[in-house]
């Protein structure tokens, strides 16, 4: 069975009749292996929403690998910001952290 975890529908018919047209060979629609690219997202869409957004990530660590260069980022923001912040888990929950060890309430976490 193909994607057994998914109901069946719509949705679900045409990926596979998708896939099938672009993998089977002989066909109009067939695209060969190494032409493909495949992206797959739990909700369909090409970006991962949690903890953070991709650009948000990549723009923290971007930030945080130049930092060297730009010492008065330090006390400059948002710059400021984004060297001090970071994002974790804790007891299977996310809690937003700070160098301070406080969560975004300010409290101790």
């Amino acid at each position: 069975m193909i994607l057994p975890s998914w109901n069946d529908g719509d949705t679900k018919r045409a990926i596979v009749d998708f896939v099938t047209k672009t993998t089977t060979e002989g066909i109009p629609d067939f695209v060969r292996v190494p032409d493909r690219i495949a992206l797959f997202d739990n909700d369909g869409t090409l970006w991962v929403e949690q903890p953070l957004y991709t650009q948000l990530a990549f723009l923290l660590e971007s930030v945080r690998e130049a930092a060297p260069q730009h010492p008065e980022w330090k006390t400059t923001e948002p710059f400021h910001a984004a060297l001090r912040c970071d994002a974790m888990w804790n007891d299977d929950r996310r809690v937003h952290q700070n160098s301070d060890g406080l969560d975004r309430n300010g409290s101790p976490s």
